[in-house]
């Protein structure tokens, strides 16, 4: 082995190290990690630790102040977010309604599997909150670094996507969920 591939390897094995470290029950920062807090959305329940720690990766993480606007409708998303702290409220200007969102559950997974789509609704934050973003070009590479794992959450996305569908057909025919 190479001096350059024992030092790569080296510091893979640090990461991953201080990785499950931090996710540990021993660990003082374990309420505080990314990886927890992602691991409370039901998204990524049945993910294991090794592929939470390949997809935090590609997460990107922003505070927002209380009433600063996540996105507006038409414009065009790149990726969803995962609320980890705060509450968003969501807003159609179509018909006025809002829904509130909370720590662990997620918004705008449609712009991250489909290209150059506008918005339908307004997101803004309702206090100050956390937000854990994968992205368009985030998805991509994990696609090419790790296919696994980027089909897990892919078909996690579709699965969710087609029960709110089924909901909302379910809703317009006036049918009780089974």
């Amino acid at each position: 082995m190479s001096v350059d591939n024992k030092a790569q390897w080296s510091k893979q094995n640090y990461n991953l190290l201080e990785y499950f470290w931090s996710t540990s029950v021993l660990s003082a920062k374990n309420e505080k990690n990314l990886p927890h807090l992602i691991k409370q959305a039901d998204l990524f329940m049945d993910f294991s630790e090794f592929e939470i720690f390949e997809l935090t990766k590609y997460i990107h993480v922003r505070n927002f102040s209380k009433n600063e606007v996540v996105f507006d409708s038409d414009d065009y998303g790149i990726g969803f977010y995962i609320i980890l702290s705060g509450s968003i409220e969501i807003t159609s200007n179509s018909n006025q309604e809002k829904i509130q969102l909370y720590p662990g559950m997620y918004f705008g997974e449609k712009s991250l599997i489909l290209e150059k789509t506008k918005r339908n609704v307004d997101a803004t934050a309702t206090n100050m909150c956390t937000l854990a973003a994968i992205l368009g070009p985030d998805l991509d590479n994990l696609i090419n670094k790790n296919p696994k794992v980027a089909a897990k959450l892919i078909r996690k996305i579709a699965q969710i996507s087609l029960k709110r569908l089924d909901e909302v057909e379910r809703s317009l025919l006036g049918q009780k969920e089974d």
